[in-house]
């Protein structure tokens, strides 16, 4: 999406901050490139994608398990903060 908005395919374009944050820091050529609007669109959980091909149900149960444990304790938040 960064690339195309460069190259003028699009006018806008929604990403998550801290995602974009990183890509940017990490490619020279988006640096000092972009802007972000302060107004407010919308949030979203996270999100996860599993083949039906395996069974994942016992994993996908124990990463959620986890997931609170990292938001209660502060680690996803220090996790998170290393990106922005």
């Amino acid at each position: 999406m960064l690339m195309k908005l460069l190259k003028n395919r699009y006018d806008v374009a929604i990403i998550n901050k801290i995602v974009a944050l990183w890509i940017i820091a990490n490619e020279p050529e988006f640096q000092e490139k972009f802007g972000f609007s302060d107004k407010y669109i919308g949030n979203a959980g996270y999100r996860f994608m599993f083949t039906t091909k395996y069974n994942w149900k016992p994993f996908v149960e124990k990463m959620n398990q986890e997931l609170i444990k990292m938001k209660s304790d502060g680690r996803l938040e220090k996790i998170l903060t290393k990106y922005r």
